[in-house]
């Protein structure tokens, strides 16, 4: 074979193929076993080889250059892997360390949740019956556990990456959390429904020349408000980043011009609720509590994203101390500035209606877009146990919600659930305490099985107690729900775990779930490593 310098190098038995034409031809060499030699595979043909040998390329290896070249690096099989829990927003697995989040980026999507209309309408309804320094007092009360609710159940949701609904599995277990699932679902669907219809209504009220009913308005803004919560955390940071600030000044300002109105805030230490009107400390903290109970249990959902402890908690009460006790306390100095405890319409005859009408347009939009979130993930955990679990995407569950919340609009069925989930609502209070209880006092996660019955009991048990609280008009009813539910639950769980649930696989007194993942870590990456040693040996 005559010297070629431009083939220095490449293998002399490609050389020989080359030669004589064999392609993929068995052969034996010398001392050897018979093998079969596997010809390069290539759109250029059996000439490849010598073409990369021209380019100083080995065979097999990538062009770098040119048009055929790859357009995109190849993903190994650990990015596909996060891609794949992206598009689901991680609604089965813990968010992983690297997709953490910064914390003025978690406090900007924490703010954006509670800075919402119905904290001005709360704010305007409770301080129009209250003395201006009692419903302050009852303000203060009342956020402080919702505060607390929220920093509880974003610390549970740090330590172990879960969302809301797939945390609830650890009380309920498998099959359990859906029913809790289905509750965040259908409150959300309700009220996201409920926003729609009532800005509509607004919309109609303000630009009476506005030919469209106020139905299909809702259904439209609906609509828009799946957009970003579509994207995920990503998006709903968007929103937030634009909305926050908006929606903060947008309130500095009413709050300013409200005082300018004829007596100021000097009529707010004289004013008095009208006779037959007045509201007591346990209904204010009731209305108060009950009204962003449910906001505050899916905070965890956001808080999954935190790089620290510390993050949770200044991050949580920081924006919820803003968007609760801020704007409730402008909806009260509007209402007793005003003498109407109708947000709305108090701040129609201060000459303020288009500013709360672009105001509530930006709360709705960083407000929504959280509770299709949650309710998207919460339906993921409930078809998790079902043939369409892992076959939905977070968008197309955002688009689900959404779609559906129009449909409820359309057809006036939001009127029929609000008495259904307003009853259900004092079924809130006793989750957190079952989540706070299992994780610091019983230690016995209950995520491998389907049910936990003992928690069922507990949950129903909190929520009567609760109700029986509120109609005897004693102390604050959420906050004995939950105590109360968290010493049953510790107790009952105490006794009942181990002959309730040994039978199900549940290891009683075993590892926390923090622990519980470290652990399954390590073992995924011992066999990993294992795995790679045995390759090297072959």
């Amino acid at each position: 074979m005559p010297h070629r310098p431009h083939l220095a190098g490449l293998p002399r038995r490609l050389l020989r193929r080359r030669h004589r034409g064999d392609h993929g031809a068995h052969r034996r060499s010398p001392g050897c076993e018979e093998v079969r030699v596997r010809p390069a595979v290539s759109v250029f043909g059996p000439a490849a080889p010598l073409r990369a040998a021209r380019r100083g390329l080995r065979v097999g290896e990538p062009r770098k250059g040119g048009i055929m070249a790859a357009s995109k690096k190849p993903q190994d099989g650990g990015q596909a892997a996060e891609g794949a829990k992206n598009a689901y927003e991680y609604a089965f697995e813990p968010v992983p360390e690297s997709k953490r989040k910064t914390g003025i980026s978690l406090f900007m999507v924490l703010a954006g949740y509670p800075i919402a209309v119905s904290n001005f309408v709360t704010g305007a309804a409770v301080g129009y019956r209250m003395p201006f320094a009692e419903a302050t007092a009852a303000f203060l009360c009342a956020d402080a556990f919702l505060i607390a609710v929220a920093i509880m159940m974003g610390l549970a949701a740090f330590a172990t990456g879960y969302s809301t609904a797939f945390l609830s599995r650890m009380v309920f277990g498998k099959r359990g959390s859906a029913i809790f699932s289905a509750l965040i679902v259908l409150s959300s669907v309700t009220w996201i429904g409920i926003n729609g219809n009532t800005f509509g209504s607004m919309v109609t009220a303000n630009f009476p020349a506005i030919a469209v009913p106020s139905v299909i308005i809702g259904v439209v803004i609906i609509l828009v408000w799946s957009i970003s919560a579509a994207h995920g955390y990503k998006g709903m940071e968007i929103v937030s980043w634009m909305g926050v600030p908006t929606a903060v000044a947008m309130g500095v300002i009413c709050f300013v011009m409200v005082g300018m109105q004829s007596g100021g805030y000097g009529s707010l230490l004289s004013f008095a609720p009208p006779a037959g009107m007045e509201m007591g400390f346990t209904d204010a903290t009731a209305s108060i509590v009950g009204s962003w109970l449910f906001g505050c249990l899916i905070a965890a959902d956001v808080c999954r994203f935190a790089k620290s402890k510390r993050h949770v908690v200044v991050c949580c009460a920081g924006a919820f101390l803003l968007g609760l006790f801020g704007f409730q306390m402008v909806g009260c100095v509007v209402a007793q500035i005003a003498q109407n405890p109708n947000f709305s319409e108090a701040t129609a005859l201060m000459g303020l209606g288009y500013l709360v009408l672009a105001c509530t347009l930006v709360c709705l939009c960083t407000t929504q877009d959280n509770n299709i979130y949650g309710a998207g993930l919460a339906m993921q955990n409930i078809l998790s146990e079902t043939k369409l679990g892992g076959k939905v995407t977070h968008t197309q569950m955002a688009v689900f919600i959404t779609a559906l919340s129009s449909v409820l609009a359309l057809c006036n069925i939001l009127d029929y659930l609000l008495p259904v989930i307003t009853f259900l609502s004092v079924l809130l209070s006793p989750v957190p305490a079952l989540i706070v209880s299992e994780r610091v006092f019983v230690k016995h996660p209950k995520m491998g099985i389907m049910s936990n019955p003992v928690a069922l009991a507990c949950w129903i048990a909190g929520g009567v107690v609760g109700q029986v609280c509120l109609s005897a008009n004693f102390f604050v009813p959420p906050v004995v729900s939950f105590l109360f539910t968290m010493v049953l639950y510790t107790a009952a769980s105490k006794v009942l775990d181990g002959k309730l649930l040994a039978g199900r696989g549940l290891v009683v007194g075993g590892a926390s779930v923090r622990e519980g993942a470290v652990a399954a870590d390590a073992a995924a990456g011992a066999v990993a490593t294992e795995g790679d040693a045995a390759g090297r040996t072959d």
